[in-house]
């Protein structure tokens, strides 16, 4: 007979969330707890309040930025970035850069989204071997048509995300003319009634609407220091979404997903693709491309990308 006050607990080992940024990253984080399952990792996402210790059950940590040195876990950890560093830090004070080179280098690894951020992040001495780039990809999270029906398609485009000044004054520009919807860093989709209203607001847009705009927040173009937003990009994709973009720096990326994403120069190719896909006529050139951006989208898998990196001995 076992004796069942002998038994340990098992602990499911966490990803750690700060509690005020979940709205921004539960999603995210999903999209790596179930590539992790993939691989047959069985991880639990914690929504923590960042003056907690984080023990050595937290093997991932996402904004690392928001957590004191000290509160990070003592042993090995990777760090989740999807920061826009390359463009961010040179805003910053040096105070502020020092905090943070201490904690990546706390890291076992650092994960980032773009190849720009590497390149930049690599010029650190301490970093330059755990500092790896890491391509955000299709978890199956990542639709959201099947949990809910809209009998409805609109054909204007939708812009969804934090309105800073350039993006007004694009928006104003061509909002007038295409009459793009506009949501200003509004739709979420929230299970969680711990974090506010219960919602399935972003489930419903990205059924609804066919056409998304991605416009840079700061600097566009290839020879911009910015990233491609690819955690809004490929969910718009995932949920059959045409995505009409500005061209971000990370040029890795901008070919990665150049045959399936419209990528425009400036805002004047922006207003022709829009009313080129908007046009009725056009509908079934509309779908298809859209079919295909999905097709590729299934295949390019974050269980893929993270699959080598997770065979760690502490694991």
């Amino acid at each position: 007979m076992i004796n069942i006050d002998n038994l340990t607990e098992i602990k499911i080992p966490c990803i750690a969330v700060p509690k005020h940024k979940q709205m921004w990253f539960s999603e995210i984080a999903i999209t790596l707890k179930e590539a992790l399952y993939e691989l047959d990792l069985i991880y639990e996402i914690k929504y923590v309040d960042t003056k907690q210790k984080l023990d050595s059950n937290f093997h991932y940590v996402y904004c690392i930025e928001e957590f004191q040195y000290d509160k990070l876990p003592d042993t090995p950890f990777i760090c989740l970035q999807f920061e826009q560093l390359e463009a961010r830090l040179p805003m910053v004070s040096e105070e502020y850069k020092m905090d943070l080179f201490n904690k990546f280098k706390k890291c076992y690894q650092i994960w980032d989204y773009s190849t720009r951020n590497v390149n930049y992040m690599k010029e650190i001495p301490e970093l330059k071997n755990k500092y790896i780039f890491v391509p955000y990809g299709y978890s199956s999270n990542m639709e959201y048509k099947h949990k809910g029906k809209f009998d409805i398609e609109i054909y204007q485009p939708l812009f969804y995300g934090n309105v800073g000044k350039r993006r007004k004054e694009i928006l104003d520009k061509l909002g007038y003319k295409l009459n793009i919807l506009v949501c200003n860093n509004n739709l979420w989709n929230n299970i969680d009634p711990s974090i506010g209203e219960l919602t399935q607001l972003k489930n419903e847009m990205l059924w609804k609407f066919k056409i998304c705009i991605n416009i840079k927040y700061g600097e566009a173009g290839e020879e911009s220091n910015t990233s491609l937003e690819t955690c809004r990009i490929l969910p718009m994709i995932a949920n059959r979404c045409l995505v009409i973009s500005e061209y971000s720096g990370d040029k890795v990326i901008n070919k990665k997903l150049n045959p399936h994403v419209v990528f425009c120069k400036n805002t004047t190719e922006i207003e022709e693709k829009c009313r080129f896909y908007m046009n009725p006529i056009n509908k079934d050139i509309l779908d298809t491309r859209i079919n295909n951006a999905y097709k590729w989208l299934i295949n390019y898998k974050y269980s893929k990308h993270i699959s080598e990196l997770t065979k760690f001995k502490y694991l």
